[in-house]
């Protein structure tokens, strides 16, 4: 991936989602206009992605000693680099769950409080205030262990 995929795949879906809504694409249903969006955007960013230069490796062996990704696909910056990925693959990844779910537990509670609907908001708060508790801890061990 490169910064011009990044631009191409957010600007082809954003306006293939704006275009799925005009009457030529006629009424689709959320999951066609969904599936007509990812997939669209990925005829458009795929090409770019391939005809286009890759990343300068100044660029990513910087962006690796801010980041400290882990994962196989770093592995040769990592070498070059010297250092030690920030946290094991496994841990980054429960992080990512537990702040995707936190995120979206918090916003469907806020949604069912506001739309009225307190056993909604009720197991959403619950959702995501055990998510929140497991980011905590799992951000607390990653402290303790360095």
């Amino acid at each position: 991936m490169n910064a011009g995929a990044e631009l191409a795949s957010m600007l082809a879906g954003f306006a293939i989602a704006l275009c799925s809504y005009l009457p030529a694409f006629g009424a689709m249903e959320f999951g066609t206009r969904l599936a007509v969006t990812a997939f669209g955007s990925a005829a458009v960013w795929l090409p770019v992605m391939w005809f286009t230069r890759p990343e300068e490796p100044a660029t990513l062996l910087a962006f690796y000693r801010r980041v400290r990704p882990a994962g196989p696909g770093w592995r040769a910056i990592r070498a070059r680099a010297g250092v030690a990925p920030d946290l094991p693959l496994g841990t980054a990844l429960l992080r990512t769950a537990a702040a995707t779910l936190l995120l979206f537990g918090t916003m469907f509670a806020l949604g069912g409080a506001l739309l009225l609907e307190p056993g909604g908001a009720a197991l959403a708060a619950g959702v995501a205030g055990l998510d929140g508790a497991c980011l905590w801890n799992l951000h607390r061990r990653s402290r303790l262990d360095h």
